[in-house]
């Protein structure tokens, strides 16, 4: 019984080292042909990887073997707060992308509109200083269209 008790107890020291040494190593994330974002201490063989910074170690979570399993709980705490962060910035990163789309299509769409106005409208005018309208040469409204539409195309692509 001495015996196993010794071994059970060098196991699990080595266990507890082992597992302390792991929790310090770089950590991987990637996303996989599914979209699925895995975390990993090895790199895959192919894709983009993004390597995450890891908090440091402090005094209180040594390699000793005999160190409070709190300590190592802290740390694992401080692993998944920090992984947290990261999926946290990435989903930001994401919706703040998604809303820069959703507004350049609406902005699109309102000067898709304005440019399908501007075709149905026969002459341009001005208002002067006198509050009366100053109508504008077909030239001059020949130019606002084109500019309207360049416009639209170097923001719409279209």
């Amino acid at each position: 019984m001495t015996k196993t008790m010794s071994v059970t107890r060098y196991g699990g020291s080595l266990l507890l080292l082992f597992l302390t040494l792991s929790v310090s190593a770089e950590v991987y994330k990637w996303r996989d042909e599914h979209g699925r974002t895995h975390y990993s201490d090895q790199p895959p063989s192919t894709g983009e990887v993004q390597t995450l910074t890891m908090p440091e170690k402090t005094d209180a979570h040594s390699n000793d073997p005999s160190g409070s399993l709190d300590n190592y709980r802290t740390r694992l705490k401080q692993i998944a707060d920090t992984l947290q962060q990261s999926r946290l910035s990435k989903e930001k990163e994401q919706l703040d992308s998604e809303r820069k789309v959703a507004e350049r299509a609406k902005k699109c769409a309102e000067m898709a509109a304005q440019l399908k106005f501007m075709e149905s409208i026969s002459r341009f005018y001005d208002v002067n200083a006198q509050g009366e309208r100053v109508f504008l040469s077909d030239d001059e409204g020949k130019k606002i269209r084109n500019k309207a539409s360049d416009l639209y195309r170097q923001g719409c692509g279209g």
